[in-house]
């Protein structure tokens, strides 16, 4: 079997997004996605800190949904 070569690209400022990142360069996504991000304390500017105090924030990333995308992607690059 030959190992395929897949690019992920994300977009972050302060770091929610890379761990979405590996998780799907280990498992050879493709398609866009957009998933959910991470608010916490750590989270500079104010629309952050307004979603602390309204009780909106926390962290809302879903490994598993992303795992069954990446799977559904890389069921598709094995097909072709």
């Amino acid at each position: 079997m030959t190992a395929k070569k897949v690019l992920v690209a994300h977009g972050t400022k302060h770091g929610a997004t890379a761990g979405i990142a590996e998780q799907m360069q280990l498992l050879g996504a493709r398609e866009h996605r957009t998933f959910g991000g991470s608010v916490t304390a750590r989270t500079p500017r104010m629309p952050a800190r307004s979603m602390l105090r309204q009780g909106k924030g926390g962290d809302v990333r879903d490994p598993e949904r992303i795992r069954s995308w990446a799977h559904h992607n890389s069921a598709e690059l094995a097909a072709a």
